[in-house]
């Protein structure tokens, strides 16, 4: 089980990035049970990747590490944004 959380905040920290961190910590046990397999949780920071959106818009074409994170979210079970 893949889950995503991605976040928007712009603040450090982020109290979005703190609620989905929460959200993740309760859903990633409940979406594996009753598998003993803890999910594989990702988090994608949108901060952190203002230049390169921005730069997608002009050009059309994500650097590397905004195209892992289109990647992420692709291949995810489940996704908190």
């Amino acid at each position: 089980m893949k889950l995503v959380v991605v976040s928007a905040g712009l603040s450090v920290p982020s109290s979005t990035r703190l609620l989905g961190d929460r959200l993740a910590a309760v859903a990633a046990p409940a979406a594996t049970a009753p598998e003993p397999a803890p999910a594989d949780v990702r988090v994608v920071e949108l901060r952190d990747l203002a230049v390169e959106i921005a730069h997608t818009f002009t050009n059309g074409f994500p650097a590397p590490a905004l195209a892992d994170a289109f990647a992420e979210v692709a291949a995810a079970d489940g996704l908190i944004v």
